[in-house]
């Protein structure tokens, strides 16, 4: 039994501070860190427990681009008990920032150095956490809950997705583009770090103005106003107000909520399992070489790599790195609440990973996600595409790198990502 806790303060101030600056560069050797210290503290939140949530269990799954997240994300996906949102972080900086960004140009600035997200960062996005979770989704921003993610976030929001189809009279893609356009300045497109750390924009600003709190000297500030009021005026915000109740019956009817997040570090965790003492926390790592290969032919590298193979796989195995190292702290503090899983487990064996999974978050499979499973690993047919899914053998794919990276591609990447390959334990 998972025992949950229910938030009823809906103010509150999340405490969460970093004592010190970590630094990474564009070596050979992948993160080097200044400081191995990280927060502790519990977020700052008034709990109760209510008999209603006992038996509902919270999983966050913590998957890298191109590491395999979409079949990851699968698992919950098809369980009809199962409210999940995939890949919850990026509309979180999209209504934040306005900003449509990869992980790495988040987590690191173009010059490649290491950033540490915001104190106001991290507050933005365990409100929004907490409002999923505790399935307070009309307390969402309306650019959060009607992404395309949605539509990949399983049967459960089926009946909001059809709903707001029929309301809204435009595509959210075409109204943000619009309003970006029309409102944002062009050098606050580059990136979430340069942007948050310039004159450009800040954090600061960004939440001042989602709380229409505008300083009339802060021209940046009445902009960012603007593009929300922008967002605000089309037919979205009725259409968002009028559908969502669909969302919340089967958020709070489901058993397991659960969603997936590549915005975020695995350190920064740890105060959602302070918080939540029964929370469960899925890490899942993939073979660098894979990952870095299908990033650069979908023209998914960082900005800050210039989609340069070398940089790009330094600033993924940095990230990586960074986890696992974060993952042997945090599972030897709970125990009970953090599990590591690799794709290529989950793809060579997927009915024995599955079970493992879900034992984890002391749950029995259902037999719906068994049989899904099988038929997308195990496939007569093979969808293709960047988030595709289905193919006619699970396994083979998850290796099929290896017989197209070059010599001089796999030496740039043994090279870069050496000490990412050696602690998960992957050959070289």
């Amino acid at each position: 039994m998972v025992v949950v806790f229910w938030i009823v303060g809906m103010h509150f101030l999340v405490i969460l501070l970093r004592f010190s600056e970590h630094s990474t560069d564009f070596g050979t050797h992948g993160l080097h860190q200044k400081s191995t210290e990280y927060r502790t503290q519990p977020l700052r939140w008034t709990l109760a427990t209510t008999q209603k949530t006992q038996q509902t269990v919270f999983v966050l799954s913590l998957v890298y681009m191109r590491g395999g997240s979409t079949f990851h994300g699968r698992l919950f996906a098809s369980n009809p008990d199962a409210f999940y949102w995939f890949e919850i972080g990026q509309p979180i900086y999209l209504a934040m920032m306005g900003l449509m960004t990869i992980p790495e140009d988040i987590l690191f600035f173009l010059n490649g150095t290491r950033r540490s997200q915001t104190v106001v960062e991290l507050d933005y996005i365990y409100e929004h956490l907490q409002n999923f979770y505790l399935c307070h989704l009309a307390q969402m921003p309306v650019e959060m809950v009607h992404q395309d993610s949605i539509l990949m976030s399983g049967p459960r929001w089926r009946k909001y997705v059809s709903c707001m189809k029929k309301q809204a009279k435009s595509h959210l893609q075409g109204i943000t583009n619009e309003c970006r356009k029309k409102f944002l300045p062009v050098k606050c497109k580059v990136s979430a770090g340069e942007a948050i750390s310039s004159d450009c924009l800040s954090a600061k600003v960004f939440l001042e103005g989602r709380k229409s709190k505008i300083p009339t000297n802060n021209a940046t500030a009445r902009k960012m106003k603007a593009y929300w009021e922008c967002l605000h005026k089309s037919s979205l915000e009725s259409a968002f107000h009028h559908c969502v109740h669909f969302a919340t019956k089967e958020c709070e009817e489901s058993r397991i909520r659960a969603a997936k997040v590549m915005r975020l570090r695995l350190e920064d965790t740890e105060a959602l399992v302070k918080t939540y003492p029964n929370f469960r926390i899925i890490h899942q790592i993939r073979d660098p070489r894979g990952a870095v290969l299908s990033a650069q032919r979908y023209k998914m590298l960082s900005r800050a790599s210039g989609n340069n193979l070398g940089k790009g796989a330094n600033l993924f195995c940095a990230k990586m790195l960074e986890d696992m190292k974060s993952y042997l702290r945090l599972k030897h503090k709970y125990p009970g609440n953090y599990l590591q899983i690799k794709y290529e487990d989950l793809a060579d064996r997927p009915q024995e990973m599955l079970e493992l999974v879900y034992d984890f978050i002391g749950m029995k499979v259902p037999p719906q996600v068994k049989k899904h499973l099988q038929e997308i690993t195990q496939s007569r047919v093979e969808t293709v595409g960047v988030l595709s899914t289905v193919r006619k053998n699970s396994s083979m794919t998850a290796h099929e790198w290896r017989l197209k990276i070059t010599p001089s591609q796999k030496s740039v990447v043994d090279t870069e990502c050496f000490r990412t390959l050696h602690e998960g334990g992957y050959l070289i």
